[in-house]
C-alpha cells in the first residue's frame, strides 16, 4: 500500500512501508505500546547511543521493579530481547503498555484498567464489562500484598545508601582526569558507569510503583471516608513538602537573582545582554559583588550542574556545560517581587496541606485514622522518593555524557569519526569495538550519515500516543490537526494540581531557545522534566500536553501551589501565546477564549 513518502538522505521512502535501522522490533508477544510516560522520561527524537544507553538502564529498572513485586510471575519474558519494557520508534521512546498491564493483573491493588487510565488518561475499551478474575489470578493478586509491603519497608533505606553511593563516586570522579587515561580505563570507567545506573534505575522505578500506589490508596480512602471532599484534597495533602528534588534548583537560582537585583553592575548586565553572552560580559568584572556572585553561580552549577534540557539525552549539554538556561531564570526573576520566593511559595504551601489534613482527620472515625495516615505517609514519602532516584540516575548520567565525549573526541582525533560529536549515532556495542581499538567491518563514518538522515528524517515525522505493531506514521506538514481539535474551546486531561485561572498563555516548546515567560503567564509546554521546573515560578498556571499525576511537572505544581492539567494532548497545538485561557486544575480543564 502506498502513502506518503519522505526523504531520508539520499532516497525517497514510503512511510507506509519504511522500517528504520534505528527502530527496535515490535515485542509481538505484547504489542501494544504508548508514549505516555516514556515521552516525558526520554522526551524528543534521541541518537542511538542515548536510545542505547537510557533505553537499557530504564529497561533493566522495569524487570527488577517487576521481578521484586511479583509482576512476572506466570509471564514468559524473552530474556534475549535487547528491550522488553521500551521500543524507540521514529526515534522516540515508548513504554510496553500491553507488558505492564498484564504485570499489574498480577498485582494486589492495581489492574490493567487503572494502567490504561494513569498511562492513556482514559480506559481503552470504557464499555466492557467488569473482568472477573480466575482463582489462580486471585491468589496471585493477594500473594503479591507481602512482596510489595517489604518492598515498603525497605525502600528508604535503599534509596538512602544509593544517594551515599552516588555522591562518593562522583566526588571520586569530578577529580579525575578523562584525558590521561588508557582505552581501557576509559571503557571500564563507561561500563562501571552504566552499572551504577541500572541501580538508579532500579529505585527509580521501584520508588514510581509505590508512588503511584500510595497515591491510589490515598484517593480511594478520600473518596470513600470523605465524601465533602472534592478534587483539591488530595493535591492538597501533598503540597509543600519541601523535599522535592526537583524544585530545589529553583531556590538557588531565586538566590541568585537577588544577588543580581542588588547589585547596580550585575543589573545592567542581565538586563543589557542576551542570556548566551552574559557569562561573558561578567568575566571582564572585578568588582566584589561581581565575584561574590560568579562563585556563587560556580557553587551552584556543582551542585545542580547535571541538570539540562531533555536531561537523559547523552547529546545534549547539560547546565554546567551551559548556563545559559540558568542565566535566563535569573533574568526572568528580577521583577518578581518577594511574594515570588520560593521558601515563602513553600511556607504558603505547607499550611494549605496542614490545613487540609487537620481537616480530612477531624471527620474520620477513629479506626479509619491510622489507616489515612499510612496512605498519606506512602504517597508523600515514595513521590519525594521517585523525584530523589531520577536525580540520581541523572548525575550518573551527566558523568556517563562527559565520558562518552571524551571517547568521541578521541576517535575523531584517530580519523575513526568525523566529528566528536558523532559519538552520538554509534550503539553502545560500537562504542566499546571502537573504543577498544578494533575495527566493525563496515565504514563507520558512512553508517553515522545514514543515522544521521534517519533522525532528521524522524523530526518531520508524527506517531499516535499509542499503537499496536508498529505505528503508523505520517509526515508533520500534511498532518493537519484533528477537526475537534481544530475548532476545540475545551481541552480536557488529568487534573494533577488544584485551582483556577484565567490568564495569557505562553506557549514554549523548546526552553533551549526560548526560555522567557511573563509573570502571571500560563505556561503551556508540550513535556516537562526537572529542568523546566524553574519556569514554574513565574508562571500563573500550567497546562502540558504529556504527562500524569506523579510527573516531575505535576509534583512540581502542586509543590508551588499552581493549577495544571496534564495530557491535554494538542494544548501546544491549539493554544497561542497571549491567547486569554482558564485553566481549572480541579477538573481538569483548559478554556480557550476567543479566537
Amino acid at each position: 500500500m502506498s502513502g506518503e513518502r519522505i526523504q531520508v538522505g539520499d532516497k525517497i521512502v514510503d512511510l507506509a512501508t519504511w522500517v528504520p535501522e534505528l527502530d527496535t522490533p515490535v515485542y509481538e508477544e505484547f504489542p501494544v505500546y504508548t508514549s505516555a510516560n516514556a515521552g516525558e522520561v526520554i522526551p524528543g527524537v534521541v541518537p542511538p547511543l542515548s536510545m542505547d544507553v537510557s533505553g537499557q538502564v530504564i529497561d533493566h529498572g522495569f524487570v527488577w521493579m517487576a521481578e521484586q513485586l511479583g509482576a512476572l510471575r506466570g509471564i514468559k519474558l524473552d530474556r534475549q530481547r535487547h528491550l522488553r519494557y521500551l521500543g524507540f520508534f521514529y526515534g522516540r521512546s515508548h513504554l510496553n503498555l500491553s507488558l505492564i498491564r498484564a504485570g499489574a493483573d498480577l498485582l494486589f491493588g492495581t489492574s490493567a484498567e487503572q494502567v490504561d487510565e494513569q498511562y492513556l488518561g482514559q480506559a481503552r475499551d470504557p464499555d466492557a464489562p467488569r473482568r472477573r478474575y480466575s482463582l489462580r489470578q486471585r491468589w496471585l493478586r493477594l500473594s503479591s500484598l507481602p512482596r510489595g509491603l517489604r518492598a515498603q519497608r525497605a525502600h528508604a533505606g535503599r534509596v538512602r545508601r544509593n544517594e551515599e553511593t552516588v555522591r562518593e563516586y562522583l566526588a571520586r570522579e569530578r577529580a579525575a582526569d578523562l584525558s590521561r587515561l588508557s582505552p581501557a580505563e576509559l571503557l571500564g570507567k563507561l561500563r562501571e558507569n552504566i552499572q551504577l545506573q541500572r541501580r538508579a534505575a532500579e529505585l527509580h522505578l521501584m520508588s514510581s510503583a509505590l508512588a503511584s500506589t500510595g497515591m491510589a490508596q490515598l484517593e480511594s480512602a478520600v473518596r470513600r471516608w470523605l465524601p465533602e471532599a472534592d478534587g483539591s484534597t488530595v493535591p492538597n495533602l501533598c503540597t509543600g513538602l519541601a523535599e522535592v528534588e526537583s524544585a530545589k534548583p529553583s531556590f538557588e537560582i531565586w538566590r541568585l537573582s537577588r544577588m543580581v537585583r542588588d547589585s547596580q553592575a550585575l543589573s545592567a548586565v542581565f538586563r543589557e545582554q542576551p542570556a548566551d553572552r552574559i557569562a561573558e560580559a561578567l568575566a571582564a568584572f572585578q568588582a566584589k559583588d561581581v565575584r561574590e556572585f560568579r562563585r556563587a553561580l560556580d557553587a551552584f552549577l556543582e551542585e545542580y550542574g547535571y541538570r539540562g534540557m531533555r536531561e537523559v539525552d547523552l547529546a545534549t549539554p547539560s547546565w554546567e556545560e551551559n548556563p545559559s538556561f540558568v542565566l535566563a531564570m535569573i533574568r526572568n526573576y528580577l521583577d518578581e517581587d518577594d511574594e515570588h520566593d520560593p521558601r515563602r511559595v513553600q511556607e504558603r504551601q505547607a499550611q494549605r496541606r496542614q490545613e487540609t489534613e487537620r481537616w480530612a482527620l477531624s471527620r474520620l472515625k477513629p479506626w479509619q485514622k491510622p489507616l489515612f495516615r499510612s496512605f498519606l505517609k506512602g504517597a508523600r514519602e515514595f513521590s519525594a522518593a521517585r523525584e530523589l532516584t531520577k536525580s540520581q540516575w541523572v548525575r550518573l548520567l551527566n558523568q556517563c555524557r562527559k565520558i562518552t565525549r571524551e571517547i568521541g573526541r578521541r576517535l575523531a582525533a584517530d580519523g575513526i569519526l568525523a566529528a566528536p560529536e558523532d559519538v552520538h549515532f554509534l550503539w553502545l556495542d560500537e562504542v566499546y569495538t571502537l573504543g577498544s581499538g578494533r575495527d566493525l567491518g563496515y565504514d563507520v563514518r558512512e553508517r553515522v550519515q545514514a543515522r544521521r538522515a534517519e533522525l532528521e528524517a524522524f523530526e518531520r515525522i508524527e506517531i499516535p500516543e499509542w499503537f499496536e505493531g508498529r505505528p503508523p506514521a505520517r509526515l508533520q506538514d500534511a498532518a493537519s490537526e484533528a477537526p475537534e481539535a481544530a475548532g476545540q474551546r475545551v481541552l480536557t486531561g488529568i487534573p494533577v494540581s488544584p485551582g483556577r485561572v484565567t490568564a495569557r498563555a505562553r506557549v514554549i516548546t523548546d526552553v533551549r531557545r526560548d526560555a522567557h515567560i511573563e509573570e502571571g503567564e500560563v505556561l503551556v509546554a508540550p513535556v516537562t522534566d526537572a529542568a523546566w521546573t524553574p519556569l514554574f515560578l513565574s508562571a500563573a498556571a500550567v497546562v502540558v500536553d504529556l504527562g500524569g499525576p506523579l510527573s516531575h511537572g505535576s509534583t512540581v505544581a502542586r509543590e508551588y501551589g499552581l493549577p495544571a492539567v496534564v495530557n491535554v494532548k494538542v494544548g501546544t497545538k491549539v493554544i497561542k501565546t497571549g491567547q486569554e485561557i482558564t485553566v481549572d486544575g480541579t477538573k481538569g480543564e483548559v478554556i480557550i477564549h476567543g479566537g
